[in-house]
């Protein structure tokens, strides 16, 4: 089959870019109980809560734009999916703050001012971290894979010039880790050098160093420190380790995490495969039945919007997938972020359309 790959230089691309990695400075992640029993925990933090819940498909061929980073000669990353997934949009339909696939990997990250990502190699890259994100739910089906493929791909961006990130992973089988981009490295945190599966906006080892230590530091910039302690001691004492955390209590550890910013709180259960959400503009609890869907990509990608007036199962009220609603997305975000990040009318048009020009090859 012939198709056109969805990719092209962006004279605007850097400022795009720090868009993406500013948003959700002061968010919480933590996976809770035992293996083959847990339930991961997201809170989405940030100045508004706008967004969609996207149904990607697998099967399609996709490529991504070319990065502005001075001394970067190498070559965007192009792939299919392997994988169908389902993410949480706040910039435009494959820019995902973080999601679920159809093998039951979670993928999701946090804002990290201290990043630092590789220099420039022969390795292809992402421009930015979200469609990195949407890479990794759409070639990816355990930790394992999710490690391995910094081999093959990285990101090509200057964190100092915006907020870098790091990821909180789940597989089904259990497995987990932490990764973060420190002096120019990729750092992995799984197995035993993770004794506690929590994860705020400082790096890793300075937070569990502080939680061992029971205490803070004298400035806690968005409360990070405390979150991080917080949750960890919530995982560490929960008070049936045998047995499956309930919905009520995950999201009540949530709300204990939560901030006067926290817009979305998301619960991920990768072995039943079901993800539980609620919205500061809904706090009622909408479920989504992720097996439910069609994931080829012969069929219409689907959305929903994330604060539609909606409870109990929404797996079926799910929409077919509309570009002008994603570029109205694109455009409503971004013009909420203010004026020092306002993008030209015709790069959020690209932006906005950008899905299009990846193709189905089933």
């Amino acid at each position: 089959m012939r198709y056109k790959l969805c990719s092209v230089t962006v004279a605007f691309t850097l400022a795009f870019m720090v868009i993406m990695h500013v948003s959700g400075y002061a968010c919480t992640t933590f996976i809770v109980g035992e293996r083959n029993s847990l339930l991961f925990g997201r809170n989405f933090d940030w100045g508004f809560g706008d967004g969609y819940v996207i149904v990607n498909k697998r099967g399609v061929h996709k490529a991504a734009f070319k990065s502005r980073l001075d001394g970067e000669n190498g070559q965007p990353a192009t792939w299919t999916s392997m994988f169908g997934s389902v993410t949480f949009n706040q910039y435009g339909r494959e820019f995902p703050q973080g999601g679920m696939n159809e093998a039951g990997l979670v993928v999701e990250s946090m804002a990290l001012k201290s990043t630092r990502f590789p220099a420039p190699d022969s390795r292809s890259y992402f421009p930015n971290a979200l469609l990195y994100r949407q890479y990794l739910l759409d070639t990816c089906s355990s930790v394992k894979d999710v490690i391995e493929s910094d081999s093959k791909v990285r990101i090509s961006y200057d964190a100092s010039k915006g907020i870098g990130i790091h990821l909180q992973i789940l597989d089904r089988d259990g497995n987990a880790a932490i990764i973060e981009f420190l002096d120019g490295k990729t750092v992995v945190y799984t197995g035993e050098s993770l004794p506690v599966r929590v994860l705020a906006n400082d790096t890793y080892q300075e937070s569990l160093e502080y939680w061992k230590r029971g205490t803070s530091p004298i400035w806690d910039s968005g409360n990070s420190i405390e979150r991080f302690t917080t949750a960890a001691n919530l995982v560490k004492n929960h008070t049936k380790p045998l047995s499956k955390p309930s919905l009520a209590q995950t999201f009540d550890y949530l709300g204990r995490v939560a901030s006067n910013s926290t817009r979305w709180s998301i619960v991920y259960d990768n072995r039943g495969m079901k993800i539980h959400l609620r919205t500061e503009s809904n706090a009622r609890v909408r479920t989504i039945d992720v097996a439910k869907f069609d994931f080829s990509c012969k069929t219409p990608v689907m959305a929903l919007n994330i604060n539609d007036n909606l409870a109990g199962d929404v797996t079926r009220k799910f929409q077919n997938y509309d570009p002008e609603t994603n570029t109205q997305l694109v455009k409503t975000s971004n013009g909420k972020l203010g004026s020092r990040f306002r993008l030209p009318d015709q790069v959020l048009e690209f932006l906005g359309k950008y899905p299009q020009q990846c193709k189905c090859q089933e």
